[in-house]
């Protein structure tokens, strides 16, 4: 994008930014929310509000967010109610994002069971999002880059977010925080 906005003069090179930008690489992940009724009254989730499953532990799952421990009655839920975001892509299931409905419905609801021990029945709510691009993979040097891609860009121009500053929300608000000041 910022090689069609960008001209070539004295105070930018968009074609060094733009190179290094083409350079980076991210993978897609997709989100499967799962919702539902408990029936057993002996399910209880563990406190906190999800987690991140480590590539070796041979898991589909990148992660479960748990919403329900969280926000037991969001959007006018009853406490009872089960809510989840299983996150499945990356590398790890690189095909996740060609799969059918059903097989990613199944695998969320696998996952689920296997980490939690929470069995969503089949007639769950289940809603599915795939997201393009949206897992940066930083290679090395990947600070260099950056320091590099900024360098190259006017100085009324800043790049800010998980690409470039860390894949943390706290890191994404402090990149665009600071991205934002520098323009104010």
């Amino acid at each position: 994008i910022l090689g069609h906005v960008l001209t070539p003069n004295e105070l930018c090179d968009p074609t060094a930014a733009t190179d290094s930008l083409k350079s980076m690489r991210s993978q897609g992940c997709v989100i499967v929310s799962v919702g539902f009724q408990s029936t057993d009254a002996s399910e209880t989730l563990p406190g906190g509000f999800g987690h991140l499953i480590p590539g070796k532990e041979g898991e589909i799952a990148l992660g479960i967010i748990w919403h329900s421990s969280v926000f037991p009655t969001y959007g006018g839920a009853n406490t009872e109610q089960h809510r989840f975001n299983v996150m499945m892509g990356g590398r790890r299931l690189e095909e996740a994002m060609g799969l059918s409905e059903e097989k990613l419905e199944d695998l969320a609801r696998e996952a689920i069971y296997k980490q939690l021990n929470v069995l969503p029945p089949v007639d769950c709510t289940v809603q599915i999002s795939r997201t393009v691009d949206s897992i940066p993979h930083y290679q090395v040097g990947h600070a260099d880059v950056i320091k590099g891609i900024r360098a190259a860009l006017p100085a009324n121009v800043h790049v800010a977010g998980a690409s470039f500053d860390g894949v943390s929300v706290h890191d994404c608000v402090t990149s665009g925080k600071k991205a934002a000041e520098a323009v104010a």
